[in-house]
């Protein structure tokens, strides 16, 4: 009977133990701080992390309060940081001056801790958050921006033309859309409808965008020498002036296009079925379910170099999530990093984002269409983002004077030749003016 007291009143300080050390163990209350554009589009998109961690308070630092949209949020960014977040939200750039400036937190180690399922998140989105990390992972992006091709298949129909692949070049889509060129008795459509150009009334966005796939640049940012009288460049201004001769592609610097073609300025000549084929983004799929005149679509992956058909320079990071490295609450900052990026965060951000969530299983289809055009290709090795650095004006004044100059060769007042001598002369006194203001 003894014994049998004995092990009870043993059995009950254990238990009192133990429960006093779970009690001892309980997570403690903690309270992080974050950086998002107000409180309310914290809650609307990140709310039920506090209802999956109640015991981790999370306050918002608003970037509405602290930064003025009309100026570059990069270069304001310090007035945020004086706040003392423990979460960062960052764009690319900051992220990678953060970076490199040792102010922020590697998470690797806590996700691996953690169990955060980094498998299933897009791998050109890991590989482009450690390649702006030199090496580490300081962040996580919950989504991504790309382009894809549209094309009209009713209008490919009609003049019983293939449909645009997977991987084609841009010599190879030009080739395609040239076989648009209107006849006299047909409704003349464009074969390739570039909506920027049209909309800037500039040419050199496309001409860039080419070029930049060819991994042409046309700046040398290190001995600020302007380079775009060469042959390779030749090439892509060739391509591109020729399929605005042959009415194959949208002439911004004519004024008597849309006379010859019935698209009314202002509008999107390929919503309104006067295109073949356009370069747009995921957000691009809601006009066309609201398009009256376009009704059979569908998407392949952007033009590539054809030496190299398995990468896409365009792809990007809107929003980046990371933890200060001075941040006194460094796990439980990570664990909101981990929320933010985690299933449960994707599906509510898939109904409210325009870009694709990394977690690519939430975004797989949309309107009855496969998105994997959008995230096929890697991501090239290749960035012109020393190009962003150089002052606006310069990157205004070049643009005006390269369409001044294709005007003129399409005028027949100058050979290409010429022109592109004038714009590399011209463009490196516009430079050096820049710089030196």
């Amino acid at each position: 009977m003894r014994t049998l007291r004995t092990m009870l009143s043993v059995f009950m300080l254990a238990a009192f133990v133990l429960g006093g050390c779970m009690k001892l163990n309980k997570e403690e209350d903690t309270t992080i701080r974050v950086v998002h554009y107000s409180e309310d589009s914290f809650a609307q998109r990140y709310g039920g992390f506090t209802a999956k961690y109640p015991h981790i308070k999370v306050e918002v630092i608003s970037m509405q309060k602290y930064m003025n949209p009309d100026n570059d949020w990069n270069d304001e960014y310090d007035q945020v940081l004086a706040q003392h977040p423990d979460v960062l939200l960052l764009f690319p750039d900051k992220y990678e001056s953060l970076a490199q400036q040792g102010e922020l937190y590697d998470l690797e180690v806590n996700l691996q801790e953690d169990g955060f399922d980094l498998d299933n998140m897009l791998p050109s989105v890991i590989e482009m958050l450690k390649w702006k990390g030199d090496g580490r992972l300081y962040g996580l992006a919950p989504s991504f921006y790309s382009q894809a091709l549209f094309y009209n298949r009713e209008l490919f129909d009609l003049k019983g033309i293939p449909y645009p692949t997977d991987q084609m070049s841009w010599e190879e889509i030009f080739q395609l859309a040239s076989r648009f060129s209107p006849l006299e008795d047909e409704k003349p459509v464009y074969g390739f409808y570039d909506e920027t150009m049209e909309r800037n009334h500039q040419i050199f966005h496309l001409i860039r965008d080419i070029g930049l796939t060819k991994q042409l640049n046309y700046v040398d940012t290190v001995s600020s020498k302007i380079s775009i009288n060469s042959e390779s460049w030749a090439q892509v201004f060739h391509l591109v002036i020729g399929a605005m001769q042959s009415r194959a592609l949208n002439n911004p610097l004519s004024n008597d296009q849309h006379a010859n073609t019935g698209a009314i300025p202002g509008e999107h000549a390929f919503l309104d079925g006067k295109a073949a084929m356009s370069i747009s983004g995921y957000y691009f799929i809601q006009n066309l379910q609201q398009s009256r005149q376009v009704k059979e679509w569908d998407i392949v992956t952007v033009p590539v170099d054809e030496q190299q058909r398995d990468a896409s320079t365009r792809f990007g990071l809107s929003e980046i999530y990371a933890v200060h490295a001075n941040s006194s609450q460094k796990a439980a900052a990570a664990k909101l990093v981990q929320y933010i990026n985690s299933d449960d965060a994707a599906r509510t951000a898939s109904k409210l984002s325009a870009d694709i969530s990394s977690r690519v299983r939430f975004s797989e289809e949309s309107a009855g269409r496969t998105l994997e055009a959008f995230y096929k290709l890697n991501l090239t090795n290749y960035s012109d983002t020393a190009l962003s650095a150089l002052p606006r004006e310069f990157h205004q004044a070049f643009s005006l004077l390269v369409s001044d100059q294709v005007r003129a060769v399409l005028n027949k007042e100058k050979s290409l030749e010429e022109a592109l001598q004038f714009i590399e002369d011209q463009g490196q006194q516009l430079l050096y003016e820049s710089l030196n203001n």
